[in-house]
């Protein structure tokens, strides 16, 4: 087989980021995109339980900012949301929190919720590498 033909069968792991702000969206898909995957972005928490749970297999994890919409914790209860549900399904991919609140930089603080990591903004792209590669293996 021809290269050219074997990459048109490669797909790129895919990743949901979940943010209510169009620049940390447009940014996040930059950077994954430099970094291999492909990447789906939504501005709700209700619209990514909904795709997440229609297609659990479709992302190798979802990254999800704690604090959408009005400063509400909205992301933790979305990932509380699928973490209940990975309980029936371990097709849920892994959950990391995206978020610039320093009160939730501590893994500790998010684990209930079934995070596995925290990305911390400003993101670094060195650091997210890191964490992608423990989490999507």
């Amino acid at each position: 087989m021809s290269n050219s033909a074997s990459s048109m069968n490669f797909q790129r792991p895919r990743l949901l980021v979940v943010d209510d702000h169009n620049h940390t969206r447009f940014m996040m898909s930059e950077l994954l995109g430099d970094l291999g995957y492909d990447c789906d972005t939504l501005h709700d928490s209700d619209e990514a339980i909904e795709l997440v749970l229609g297609c659990p297999s479709r992302y190798v994890a979802v990254l999800i900012d704690i604090h959408l919409g009005n400063g509400a914790t909205q992301g933790l209860s979305a990932a509380r949301t699928l973490d209940i549900a990975r309980r029936d399904s371990a097709a849920i991919p892994p959950l990391l929190a995206l978020t610039g609140d320093s009160n939730f930089f501590r893994l500790e603080t998010v684990a209930d919720y079934g995070i596995v990591d925290v990305v911390p903004k400003p993101i670094n792209k060195w650091l997210l590498q890191q964490i992608l590669s423990r989490v999507t293996l």
